[in-house]
């Protein structure tokens, strides 16, 4: 779980690269998105894990036009304008095991504290505490039937 957590941690600084990139270019409409209630609990990113970064980055540009931003050699992510959603895919060792290399779905929330409680409310558990990565905020939690997904929030 450490490892698990080390990697997860790892990345959000390139996650939060990648938000100041996109926020310059397209910062209103983060902006507006981010304060508008319909994206409140909504699917706003996705992180895949892959063996090989530059095989990934060629097969879906190649397969589906998708484009990408490089954030070192173990991360590179790719936008909703090239592929439906904001996503990214992370360096991962072949012989992970899952969750460790199981997509990961990331929820937004308006108030991180509030749906953590309707998380472990509603029966779910916190699987990886609530850390902090420039930019944000983000915890991640199981559903009690075999998913785990994160929540994040500036």
């Amino acid at each position: 779980m450490e490892a698990f957590r080390s990697a997860l941690e790892s990345c959000a600084g390139a996650i939060y690269q990648r938000h100041r990139s996109l926020a310059s270019t397209h910062r209103n409409h983060e902006e507006s998105a981010m304060s508008n209630p319909a994206t409140h609990h909504r699917i706003n990113y996705i992180e895949f894990a892959t063996t090989d970064i530059l095989r990934t980055k060629q097969f879906y540009s190649s397969a589906f036009g998708w484009d990408f931003v490089d954030y070192g050699p173990a991360y590179v992510s790719f936008t909703a304008a090239s592929a439906g959603i904001d996503g990214g895919f992370y360096k991962a060792d072949p012989h992970d095991l899952l969750p460790k290399v199981a997509p990961l779905i990331v929820l937004y929330s308006q108030n991180l504290k509030a749906t953590e409680n309707a998380i472990v409310d509603a029966g779910g558990s916190i699987v990886v505490p609530t850390f902090q990565f420039p930019g944000g905020r983000r915890f991640h939690f199981s559903d009690g039937v075999g998913n785990v997904l994160a929540i994040w929030s500036e």
